[in-house]
């Protein structure tokens, strides 16, 4: 999305576009696999039909789960850590 309040994901040479790997591949118990392209909030819609969630949320879902992941997204709780710390 382009939305960052750093530069940590700014380049001047390549980068990698994981936006058509978008697939939810399974959810089974207390675990969801899915590929770096996913948004989170198709994660989050995904999670809430089987009545589970995340235990730390970003604001901003239109993120990809591998910029959450790789950026270190986070919710407000001082408990939950980063969404990182699930992988």
């Amino acid at each position: 999305t382009n939305h960052s309040w750093s530069r940590v994901a700014e380049t001047h040479g390549v980068r990698i576009e994981m936006r058509a790997y978008n697939r939810i591949l399974a959810i089974s118990g207390e675990v969801i696999v899915v590929q770096a392209g996913c948004l989170l909030k198709d994660v989050v819609k995904a999670l809430a039909l089987v009545g589970r969630c995340l235990e730390s949320l970003p604001i901003l879902l239109e993120q990809t789960v591998g910029g959450m992941i790789s950026t270190g997204s986070h919710g407000t709780s001082l408990h939950s850590g980063t969404t990182s710390d699930a992988v």
